[in-house]
């Protein structure tokens, strides 16, 4: 891509968000790097499950997780009905992903912008204060949403999460990071489609 663009940054959902962190760290001439909800830290029962997935896996084999939590509009809800499945063998390899990713953030020098839904079932908010704090790029940004889930590319308030990403990719390198809201860095989302920000 670098040999046919001008130039290249990195966009990462969940684990997308995790692999995204180990390359930014890896390149340092990286021109902009978007975390959204990165997998940056586990709930205890998804380490212990991680631990044992090679003895649980052979008995149960993929398992299911309700969703619902994950996607809040209903509508985009139905269109990801597959959303939580998960085999052991993913669990364990989340969790090595997630431990190198963590340790990659000091070396992460690209500018940063971080979003997190403040009701994501997956990833809690201090989990990304943590990670914004260990990220060593100089210019960073967190912001949170509201009214969303995990999936915040396809629940309430994507368009608004869609702008800032634009906006901070904007002109390639250089670009001046766009001035903080005013609702102090917080993205709100109605719970109604039809008041989407």
């Amino acid at each position: 891509m670098r040999a046919r663009y001008p130039w290249v940054a990195l966009v990462g959902l969940s684990m997308g968000g995790a692999l995204s962190v180990i390359l930014a760290a890896e390149l340092q001439d990286l021109p902009a790097l978007v975390l959204l909800a990165p997998y940056l830290g586990m709930p205890w029962h998804m380490r212990v499950a991680a631990a044992f997935a090679g003895v649980w896996s052979d008995w149960v084999g993929p398992i299911g997780a309700a969703s619902n939590q994950s996607v809040h509009d209903p509508a985009e809800r139905e269109n990801n009905l597959s959303y939580g499945t998960v085999t052991g063998r993913a669990i364990r390899e989340l969790a090595a992903v997630m431990q190198q990713a963590r340790r990659a953030l000091p070396s992460v020098t690209s500018k940063t912008l971080l979003i997190q839904s403040r009701e994501d079932n997956r990833i809690r908010a201090h989990v990304a204060e943590r990670a914004f704090a260990a990220l060593g790029a100089t210019e960073k940004r967190l912001l949170f949403t509201q009214g969303a889930g995990h999936i915040l590319t396809v629940d309430y308030g994507r368009d608004r999460v869609f702008q800032e990403i634009r906006a901070w990719l904007g002109g390639g390198p250089g670009t001046v990071p766009p001035e903080p809201d005013v609702s102090g860095d917080i993205l709100s989302a109605q719970s109604s489609p039809s008041h989407r920000c």
